[in-house]
């Protein structure tokens, strides 16, 4: 479920953060994205003795508000706001780091690079992460494993140690992959000159990595605020973050609101934003060509655009995730079990349907029917009033008399009535009428080519004395 889930927001946050973005695809939440600023002159969030020369790249979603924003639906103080920052910087490897001959799952004798950050949860190893240099053979692309120290579980080593933050380290190896021109980002730098030649014997140059491995270092940083009363926790890690959200003297519908956005700080750190992709999640993935992992080059910042991405990806998992507390994830495997929410907060959750917004004004739509109604109520009434008026007070009789007589129905009552049939009635209206049951029409032999009305025909009758 967290690989579908990681795998949706990341097609979301790559159609609807950023510049080009799809309208199409952006519709399914309050707002098509939450809007975050970015710094690159913050210094190395850790010991600056572990950070390269690039110091610190800083994501900030500033207060997020839980019904401007992520659409819970609630009164001004019934609110909350939640604010995640996020920084990031490229660590030295070569303190770090040893050579090891290994013959432990193999026959053959593999060269492994071993790297020390910390000890993870299960303790079984004195390394965080070990590098096989035999993969580099044949054809690999990138490959990318992350892994999370949180202060309650694993144990990074004291220079990557932050009680206030939660932290998330990103193994990259470029493998295989060269470059037709020299790449001077921190993470992926390739500067090692190969000269070689292409299927047409032409000379050609590139470039293979400085490192076996690059390492990204993240630490994300929570905060919570309780707008009524301007209470704020300080920036710090998921762990602590409970204690500090009991001083802010949140309301009971303020709490629900924020038991829903605890569960969605749970897939926050940078480490749910990668792990289940691996190096699919790379933007840099989107530029290899062809099967022999061939890249033209990566901008000096490739790593701060990497980053970026992955932030991108945390704020639209933290909108999906808000969805879904109210609506149940999309995707469930079989067994999963589910504690029912607060149905308050599931009735006032907010979302767009299939077909966008529907705007429109009140006051526009309350003058068109109410002029609607006029035209028609006029249109229905004015015939009958003017009628009645004309012959009430006489007033153009003759043109009101011609107005009644050109009417089809007058028309043929008038042809009626010269040819002498029928005893009609209601001259003026807009139906005339004859009495009960008489009959009227053409003659009993009436001109074939050329029919006319005829009068009818009476007997004579004829009265005598008697005699």
């Amino acid at each position: 479920m967290e690989a579908n889930d990681t795998l949706t927001a990341s097609a979301y946050a790559r159609a609807c953060y950023g510049n080009a973005q799809i309208a199409s695809q952006c519709y399914q939440y309050p707002k098509p994205n939450i809007p975050w600023t970015n710094r690159s002159d913050v210094p190395c969030p850790f010991s600056d003795n572990i950070c390269k020369d690039t110091g610190g790249f800083q994501m900030d979603s500033d207060l997020i508000d839980s019904h401007a924003t992520l659409g819970i639906n609630s009164r001004k103080f019934d609110r909350v706001q939640y604010r995640k920052v996020t920084t990031c910087s490229v660590l030295r490897t070569k303190e770090y780091s040893y050579y090891v001959n290994s013959t432990e799952s193999s026959t053959e004798v593999q060269h492994l690079v071993r790297y020390n950050y910390g000890t993870l949860l299960d303790g079984r190893n004195n390394f965080t992460f070990q590098y096989n240099t035999n993969d580099v053979v044949g054809y690999n692309g990138y490959t990318l494993t992350s892994f999370s120290f949180v202060p309650s579980g694993s144990k990074p080593i004291p220079a990557l140690n932050r009680a206030d933050a939660d932290i998330t380290l990103m193994f990259l190896a470029a493998n295989t992959v060269y470059y037709l021109s020299p790449v001077l980002d921190p993470w992926f730098k390739a500067t090692n000159v190969f000269n070689t030649t292409d299927y047409d014997g032409k000379n050609i140059t590139q470039y293979l990595p400085d490192y076996w491995i690059g390492v990204l270092a993240c630490a994300d940083q929570f905060q919570f605020r309780n707008p009524v009363n301007s209470r704020v926790t300080p920036l710090t890690s998921s762990s602590i973050l409970p204690d500090e959200i009991e001083k802010l003297q949140y309301n009971r519908v303020q709490m629900a609101t924020v038991l829903s956005l605890y569960y969605a700080v749970g897939t926050q750190y940078t480490y749910y934003s990668v792990y289940s992709q691996g190096a699919k999640s790379l933007r840099a993935s989107d530029t290899l060509g062809g099967s022999d992992f061939l890249n033209l080059g990566l901008p000096d910042n490739q790593w701060q655009i990497e980053a970026a991405d992955m932030f991108s990806v945390s704020m639209a998992r933290l909108q999906q995730r808000i969805l879904s507390y109210a609506t149940g994830p999309a995707y469930m495997h079989d067994g999963t079990i589910f504690i029912q929410g607060d149905k308050d907060i599931c009735g006032r959750q907010t979302f767009r349907g299939i077909s966008g917004y529907l705007s429109f004004s009140v006051l526009g739509v309350s003058i068109i029917l109410s002029l609607g109604s006029l035209l028609i109520f006029t249109a229905l009434t004015l015939d009958i009033l003017v009628g009645y008026t004309r012959r009430k007070s006489g007033w153009k009789i003759h043109k009101r008399l011609q107005w009644a007589i050109d009417e089809k129905l007058q028309l043929q009552r008038l042809a009626f009535e010269e040819a002498g049939q029928g005893n009609w009635t209601g001259g003026v209206e807009a139906v005339p009428v004859t009495a009960k049951d008489q009959k009227f029409g053409l003659g009993p032999y009436p001109n074939q080519s050329h029919p006319t009305l005829s009068r009818p025909v009476y007997s004579s009758v004829h009265l005598t004395d008697g005699n």
